[in-house]
């Protein structure tokens, strides 16, 4: 008999799952309150315009690419610009580009430097919830912390690099040191996964990246029922699970963590109250389009982040500038990082 899977929350955790789980064989129901799935990966295409509502584009993994190719959507990848893998990051007022000459061209001080050098011979372990700023302050420095790996966290998790746990924010660095001790000697030893040299590392595809989304739907079809929320998980005497009113054999749940919270409040209330802990900072994304002629410096990089030390008179913390020209023509986009006004967002 074939075994039934419900699936709470349609956005690309639940999608990903429920068209994985369906190629085994499994028969999968995905619940998602509103009308459109993806999450927070939503797609406009406006006067000419691609217009991201999140994330803006993707970086090749091994996985990622297998699940392209099953969704045979392949001839759909738009290999970003050579220049997008450039990023600059604002210090007192002007753009650095960040790389190897970073360390040459006086960006980072000569004990920074020296402490990068000195970095396999630091010996000691990180602690299980040590968090990111006390890890790279402990192995490199307070100055590599403040100007190259605090704009990242910030333009990555709209976070505090030094409320956010290192063993959960970067599991590889973490797991580099517990088994070679350095971060470079790890980065040299350590047997990588190679993705497909043949793959962009950078890329969206034609239309956005609405294109996964629907192609995950468009796989799943009716499985998908939109517009529906899911109030409370129910379990009867013989192990299925009720969820309205139907039963299954199992439930995945893809929400949130304050919306799993809720769900499963009933059942397990120290879990619960966990996930309801777990902060979510509130992230606008503000898009504009600016004739290139307009543009007086030529913008030969993916954007620019913003340490949190830098003074300026905005909390704007990711700025790409358009890395898929066939697409984004005459396009800029600025993703306003909103955590220091409201420390807590649903």
């Amino acid at each position: 008999m074939t075994k039934k899977v419900c699936i709470i929350g349609g956005g690309i955790s639940g999608l990903t799952t429920g068209f994985l789980l369906k190629r085994k064989g499994l028969s999968v129901t995905v619940f998602e309150k509103s009308e459109a799935v993806g999450g927070n990966i939503q797609t406009i295409e406006r006067d000419g315009y691609t217009i991201e509502q999140g994330p803006n584009s993707l970086l090749k993994a091994p996985r990622l690419i297998d699940l392209v190719r099953l969704l045979n959507i392949e001839d759909k990848v738009i290999a970003a610009d050579e220049n997008a893998n450039k990023r600059y990051i604002l210090a007192d007022g002007k753009l650095e580009a960040m790389g190897p000459k970073s360390f040459i061209n006086g960006y980072f001080s000569l004990n920074t430097i020296f402490s990068l050098i000195r970095e396999p011979f630091v010996r000691t372990k990180s602690p299980e919830n040590e968090s990111v700023a006390e890890f790279v302050t402990r192995r490199i420095g307070a100055e590599f912390l403040n100007k190259a790996i605090d704009p990242f966290v910030s333009g990555v998790y709209a976070g505090d690099p030094t409320n956010l746990s290192m063993r959960s924010a970067f599991p590889k660095l973490y797991e580099m040191e517990r088994d070679f001790g350095s971060l470079i000697m790890g980065t040299i030893r350590r047997k990588v996964e190679k993705p497909d040299p043949n793959f962009p590392r950078t890329f969206s595809f034609k239309g956005g990246l609405k294109t996964l989304i629907e192609a995950m739907a468009n796989e799943l079809g009716d499985a998908v029922k939109r517009g529906v929320s899911v109030e409370n998980i129910e379990q009867n005497e013989n192990g299925k699970y009720i969820v309205n009113g139907e039963k299954f054999d199992a439930v995945v749940i893809s929400t949130p963590a304050f919306i799993a919270a809720d769900l499963i409040k009933s059942r397990d209330e120290n879990l619960a109250k966990i996930l309801a802990e777990v902060n979510y900072p509130q992230v606008a994304v503000v898009v504009f389009g600016v004739k290139t002629e307009n543009i007086k410096k030529q913008l030969d990089g993916f954007g620019f982040l913003i340490p949190s030390k830098e003074k300026t008179t905005n909390s704007w913390n990711v700025v790409p500038f358009g890395s898929f020209p066939r697409t984004l023509a005459e396009r800029f986009s600025i993703a306003d990082d909103l955590r220091r006004r409201s420390p807590r967002g649903r």
